[in-house]
């Protein structure tokens, strides 16, 4: 048995509220926080609709390194409070899952993990609530939003960068796809990543972004990929949709020499032997070092992990969670006694030292907004690790980083 999973809530309504080591002498949320009071953070994710599957997990990570941080006396002596808000895989529910979490909830700040937050982000943006998260949902407040603060790089008004580029030219690849989600993340990451890719003087004739979530079969994907002659794919899909598209792929008999994918890692690939055998070979984009390096970080987030039931290699959703906790935990800790939405923001913005605890791929930088995203200076960097057989193998123990190009 390789992990567990503590129970999300499958049929959960609209937000539901799950209390992380609450203190006993009442809850603060809002625009502050008074002295004693635990601090309520939501977390925006899409626990049902087509998109969960690529979800699950996200509440395992948050748990994770709330309870660690709980356990340790909380932020200044104030205990953290998860609150769970389902955007349900839809710009709709993203709407109504954030202003559930601010006005019924009264959470001090929202994280997201949803290709959907672009809905919500309007609103959150007007509320003043600080926002942390999976930066990769196209909203355009992640790149210009004094109150947003992404985890992972944007791909909304971001500079091409030529990490992929070079990492395809370097892999002897000489044409190129790149396959993507008709999301709005979806297109963008998968455009940008072509225009990497030519960037290096290969040719990538076919682009694909009309991969709708609830797609099950991509024969017709894969026969495209095969007569378009490529050497070379790129894949940004939630992980079912890359690995049935892997498993298309190798029943086309399509082989290339390099098969990349935005997203993927983790144990539930492990744990799921068809599609472990379409996916073998595969690579993974990370912007977060894997657990098979196994430095310090790595093992904070394992044992925390595990104080969850969940052990194994944890994926874009699970660690996605834990560092969006840790960059709310780091605000608050700049933030120190006067703990107010506007102070928070305030410190924040002004801060250069955020890296997860060494966890990320380099440090984000948050007083400019920059082309790779908001503030996030390793936009154009990214650890790799392969799929080998019935494990993850690091491709490289550093970040690989390119530059950004326009």
């Amino acid at each position: 048995m390789k992990r567990r999973f503590v129970n999300t809530v499958a049929a959960v309504a609209a937000v539901s509220l799950f209390a992380a080591g609450c203190a006993d002498n009442g809850s603060g949320g809002g625009d502050s926080v008074g002295e004693g009071d635990t601090i309520k953070v939501g977390l925006m994710y899409d626990v049902t609709g087509p998109a969960a599957a690529g979800s699950v997990g996200t509440d395992t990570g948050a748990k994770a390194r709330i309870d660690t941080i709980n356990a340790a006396g909380g932020i200044n002596g104030r205990k953290l409070e998860l609150v769970i808000g389902d955007s349900a895989s839809t710009p709709a529910g993203a709407q109504s899952a954030a202003k559930t979490l601010v006005e019924q909830h009264g959470v001090f700040a929202v994280m997201t993990w949803t290709y959907t937050a672009n809905a919500a982000a309007p609103y959150l943006e007007q509320q003043k609530v600080p926002v942390i998260g999976g930066s990769w949902d196209s909203a355009p407040q992640w790149a210009h939003g004094e109150n947003f603060f992404g985890t992972q790089p944007a791909n909304t008004e971001a500079s091409v960068v030529t990490t992929y580029g070079n990492w395809f030219k370097q892999a002897g690849v000489t044409k190129a796809a790149s396959i993507g989600l008709n999301t709005a993340s979806g297109k963008t990451a998968a455009e940008k990543v072509a225009e990497s890719i030519r960037s290096a003087g290969i040719d990538v004739p076919l682009v694909n972004t009309s991969i709708d979530q609830t797609t099950a079969d991509f024969g017709p994907t894969a026969i495209a990929v095969k007569n378009s002659g490529v050497d070379g794919l790129y894949v940004a899909l939630a992980p079912n949709g890359i690995y049935a598209l892997a498993a298309a792929l190798k029943q086309q008999n399509v082989n290339v020499k390099l098969a990349m994918a935005g997203t993927g890692y983790g144990q539930d690939l492990l744990d799921n032997p068809s599609a472990r055998q379409g996916a073998d070979g595969m690579q993974f984009v990370m912007h977060y070092q894997p657990k098979e390096l196994n430095t310090d970080a790595t093992k904070a987030m394992v044992t925390a992990l595990e104080g969850q039931g969940f052990t194994g290699s944890p994926g874009f959703a699970v660690a996605g969670g834990y560092t969006d906790v840790d960059l709310f935990a780091h605000g608050l800790r700049l933030a120190g006694d006067d703990v107010t939405r506007e102070n928070f923001i305030s410190k924040l913005r002004d801060d250069t030292s955020w890296n997860g605890e060494g966890l990320m791929a380099g440090t984000a930088s948050f007083p400019e907004f920059v082309s790779a995203g908001p503030g996030l200076n390793y936009g154009n960097c990214m650890y790799v690790s392969e799929l080998r057989g019935e494990s993850f193998v690091p491709v490289v123990d550093t970040p690989y980083c390119g530059d950004n190009i326009g």
